[in-house]
Order: structure tokens, then C-alpha cells, then sequence
């Protein structure tokens, strides 16, 4: 075969042909790139399908997927979610090492000291209604910000914690360049707490990786923030920041 139509459709949405040439023999398969398209925000299926004359067996024509478009923000002059509108763009990876079945969720966190949303009825938690297990590695991913316009800014946000004290953590960490290196937001409170954060970590180096987190439980949500001012190259930068 040297030529095969392939139709796809984003959301059940108007359906688009093209025409895909090269070589693919008898029993082999063969990886087809889409043409470009603009990804809706949030949430998406994303379905394929042949259509070559004279098969007479389409049960394996076709597949789906469920695909997540990552948005870029403008938080010009703010920007805030409280995630009751649902995933606009937010994905969570289990992290090399990291055992299955502990990633961070969305919905009403239901478990041990994590058992609330701080309004509504969504929050992201790792593992909504159980607790996490031994050796979890898991991190949650934000959309991209455009920060090129913008020379002053402060992120806030709520979180609580329940963790095995001085083992265990969360840290927010960003990247400037797509997600080659990341670089851990803020320091730790000792000798002495971050000046440009609130709340910011109350663990210097928690033993399974020796940086600094928010560890321990919290007891309820707490407010944090940080000055992003304070960090060179976040802000006036075009390139996204994630």
C-alpha cells in the first residue's frame, strides 16, 4: 500500500481528510503524523479512521483517544481558578521510579487529613480517597503563563498537606525553557525564612531527596505566596513559563 485516506475529528466535530502516501507492506504498521491542528483548551477526543476501498472489514478502522490541550495563559492583570469550571489544562505525570497507582486527581479530596476543598467541590489531591504509598513520586503540571508583559507579580495559592514528617513533601518548581530544567522556586526557612515568601516550605531538606518542601500535615489550608520578583527570568520573559 502507497497511499491510504485518513479522516479524523476532534470532539465529534466536522470531520477532515487527508491523503497519507508512503510504503507500508502487508501485516506491518506504519506511524502517521496529523497535519497540524489548533488543540482545543482542556479535555479532548481525538478519533481516526481509514477509509480504503474495498475493505470489507472495518472493525479496525478506526481509533480514539483522549487527549489534554495545554492553554497558554495571558494572567494580565490576574488570573486565578478555583477548578469548579473543570481541567483547563492541568496534567499530572507519575514520575520515573514513582510506583503506579499514586498520582495526583481532581475532585473532592476525601482521606486522612486532605479531606476537603477549600471552596467548592474540587481541589487536586494525590490519590482523592486513599492515602498515598511507599516510594510515590508524582507531579502536577500547570498550564503555560505568558509573562513577557508583565514586570510584577506575586503567585498565592491554598494547599494542604498531610505527609510522613520529614520524608515526605510537595515544592513548586518552574521551567523557562519547555521543560528542559526546572528550578525550584523559593528556599527553605532555615537559618531563616524566604523574605519574598508567606508560608513558603517549613522544611529545609526532607530526607527522600534532600530539598525543600512543605511536609508534615498542615492542619487545614493554608495560604502561601512568593514574590516572583525575586526570581530572575520569570517575569518580562517571552518565553512561556510553566
Amino acid at each position: 500500500m502507497t497511499s491510504l485516506p485518513i479522516t479524523y475529528t476532534i470532539n465529534g466535530g466536522s470531520p477532515i481528510t487527508f491523503n497519507w502516501t508512503g510504503n507500508l507492506a502487508p501485516c506491518a504498521n506504519v506511524a502517521v503524523v496529523l497535519p497540524g491542528f489548533t488543540a482545543p483548551t482542556g479535555q479532548f477526543t481525538l478519533c481516526a479512521f481509514t477509509g480504503l476501498t474495498g475493505d470489507v472489514d472495518n472493525r479496525n478502522d478506526t481509533t480514539c483517544v483522549d487527549l489534554l490541550g495545554i492553554p497558554l495563559i495571558n494572567p494580565n492583570p490576574s488570573y486565578c481558578d478555583n477548578f469548579e469550571s473543570g481541567n483547563i489544562g492541568w496534567y499530572n505525570v507519575i514520575e520515573q521510579g514513582g510506583t503506579p497507582g499514586n498520582n495526583w486527581e481532581l475532585g473532592l479530596p476525601a482521606f486522612g487529613g486532605t479531606n476537603s476543598a477549600f471552596s467548592g467541590v474540587n481541589a487536586w489531591d494525590i490519590n482523592l480517597t486513599t492515602g498515598y504509598t511507599n516510594n510515590a513520586n508524582t507531579s502536577l503540571y500547570s498550564p503555560f503563563f505568558d509573562f513577557s508583559a508583565i514586570a510584577n507579580a506575586r503567585i498565592e495559592f491554598y494547599i494542604n498537606y498531610d505527609t510522613e514528617l520529614n520524608w515526605d513533601g510537595a515544592r513548586l518548581e518552574y521551567t523557562t525553557d519547555g521543560g528542559t530544567t526546572w528550578t525550584i522556586l523559593g528556599t527553605g526557612p532555615n537559618p531563616t525564612a524566604d523574605p519574598c515568601g508567606i508560608n513558603w516550605y517549613n522544611d529545609n531538606a526532607i530526607n527522600a531527596d534532600n530539598l525543600p518542601a512543605w511536609a508534615g500535615l498542615s492542619n487545614g489550608w493554608v495560604k502561601v505566596g512568593y514574590k516572583l520578583c525575586c526570581t530572575t527570568g520569570l517575569l518580562s520573559n517571552a518565553t512561556p513559563i510553566q
